[in-house]
């Protein structure tokens, strides 16, 4: 179970896990629970009480428990092509787990996250406090792909005993216009290292992190479905447990109305 808490704003935020066993209270504005669909009987009965927001998840799971090959017969035909040709042109993959982290990677990657999403018009943010954090717990493993000594291609996955979330994901498509379909085969490339690297870590299954349809996926859940995962939903549960953090949600569930 992964079990955090770090300050956003003036606000105390608990995320929970990977839930296998009870969670106890803590004294925090705003707790975050994952994935409660099998888990609700083991989380703190006060907090059923409260303001909260309940959220569907839909996502896709990987199984890493199956044998190489198999998991390589999961992708694409196209994006396996793709990978081949990755590993034949000269792109280094280096892994980084938890406080082999340092402060000039979280730089990079959070800079090429940003604006990646700026580009995009979207406020999507990458959160430093959090990964911060993760990395004090030694539950978050950073994934890079590099050309001629660059990074390119930032991955970040949040990691349990077992299990694996995939947390961000950021390529760096605006310095490398001139390159952007390698990179686009490294980022198909550093997922399937990342298939391997978690295997061998002996995590057993991989969350995709979110997508915005099983029915009808966006751009960015097609892409996921490439990679063979099986299509899930789960409800996740935003729960306040100060009397700061009921206000502030009671406002963010009005807007959501």
């Amino acid at each position: 179970m992964i079990d955090y808490t770090f300050t956003k704003f003036f606000l105390k935020m608990r995320h929970v896990m990977f839930i296998n066993s009870s969670v106890c209270k803590r004294p925090v504005d705003i707790s975050f629970y994952h994935g409660i669909n099998e888990a609700e009987d083991q989380l703190p009965e006060s907090i059923l009480c409260k303001v909260k927001i309940r959220k569907q998840q839909n996502t896709l799971i990987n199984d890493l428990t199956l044998e190489q090959d198999a998991l390589w017969s999961c992708i694409s035909k196209n994006f396996r092509y793709e990978i081949r040709r990755a590993e034949k042109e000269q792109v280094v993959f280096s892994f980084f787990k938890g406080r082999e982290i340092e402060n000039e990677m979280i730089e990079q990657f959070k800079d090429t996250y940003n604006n990646m999403f700026l580009n995009k018009g979207m406020s999507n943010k990458f959160n430093t406090k959090m990964v911060n954090k993760l990395i004090e717990d030694d539950s978050v493993v950073f994934t890079v792909a590099y050309y001629e000594n660059c990074p390119w291609v930032f991955h970040a996955y949040i990691i349990s005993k077992e299990d694996a979330c995939l947390l961000y994901s950021a390529s760096n498509l605006l310095k490398g216009k001139d390159l952007s379909s390698l990179i686009g085969r490294m980022n198909k490339c550093l997922h399937w290292k990342d298939f391997l690297l978690l295997k061998e870590m002996g995590i057993k299954r991989l969350d995709w992190g979110g997508i915005s349809s099983i029915t009808k996926p966006d751009g960015i859940g097609a892409f996921k479905m490439k990679f063979g995962g099986n299509p899930i939903s789960y409800e996740n549960l935003i729960s306040a447990e100060s009397l700061i953090g009921q206000v502030v949600l009671h406002i963010a569930r009005n807007r959501l109305k």
